[in-house]
C-alpha cells in the first residue's frame, strides 16, 4: 500500500497518526474495504513499509493515547475491546461516550439479557441517534481491527448522522498491539 501510510510521531507524547487517509473516500462500503486492508496491513508488522509507532496503549484494556484532541463525542464499534479503548480515550482527554451518560447507564441495565436484535439494539439506536445528533464538531470512532459489522449501530445510526452533518471523524483502529489512530 505505497503512499497510503505515512507515519508521523510527537517525540513528546509518543503518539503516532496515519496521515492521507481521508483523501479520496468514497463510498461507505469502500472506506470499510480500504479500513479492512489497511488494518491487514498495519497488524502485518514485516510489511509495513514506513513503520509503525503504538499510540500509548499496553494492550486493548490498557489507557488509551496520549494526544491532544478536541474532545467531545467519543463512539466505537466492535466488542468490548472497542468499548474499552473508547471509554479510557473518552476518561483521559474528557470525552463522552454513550455508556458514560445516564441514558447509557440506564440503558447497560435496562437491556441486559434482552435479546439483543428483536430488543435492546431499537433501544441502543435510538439513544445513539440522539448521542450522534448531539456532537459538535470533530468525534473520535474506535474500531475493532477484527472489523465492523454492515449491521452495527454505527454503520447503519451514528456514521450517518455524523457523515450528514459534517462531523470531522478521527478513526482509531483497536489492535491486540495497541491502537493506530487514523487521520
Amino acid at each position: 500500500m505505497p503512499g497510503l501510510i505515512n507515519r508521523t510521531s510527537d517525540a513528546t507524547s509518543g503518539a503516532t497518526s496515519i496521515n492521507d487517509y481521508q483523501e479520496g473516500v468514497g463510498p461507505i462500503s469502500d472506506f470499510f474495504s480500504d479500513l479492512n486492508g489497511l488494518v491487514q496491513h498495519v497488524t502485518g508488522a514485516d510489511e509495513i513499509e514506513a513503520g509503525m509507532l503504538i499510540a500509548g496503549v499496553g494492550g486493548l484494556g490498557g489507557a488509551a493515547e496520549t494526544t491532544e484532541t478536541t474532545m467531545g463525542r467519543v463512539f466505537w464499534s466492535g466488542g468490548e475491546d472497542a468499548m474499552n479503548a473508547a471509554k479510557a480515550f473518552a476518561e483521559a482527554n474528557g470525552g463522552t461516550t454513550l455508556e458514560m451518560t445516564s441514558t447509557g447507564q440506564q440503558l447497560t441495565q435496562a437491556t441486559r439479557g434482552m435479546d439483543w436484535l428483536t430488543k435492546a439494539k431499537p433501544l441502543w439506536q435510538n439513544a445513539s441517534a440522539d448521542f450522534a445528533r448531539g456532537a459538535q464538531g470533530e468525534v473520535n470512532v474506535f474500531q475493532n481491527a477484527a472489523g465492523v459489522s454492515l449491521e452495527s449501530i454505527w454503520r447503519s445510526t451514528e456514521f450517518p448522522i455524523l457523515q450528514q452533518q459534517g462531523n470531522p471523524i478521527i478513526y482509531h483502529i483497536v489492535t491486540p498491539s495497541g491502537v493506530f489512530r487514523l487521520q
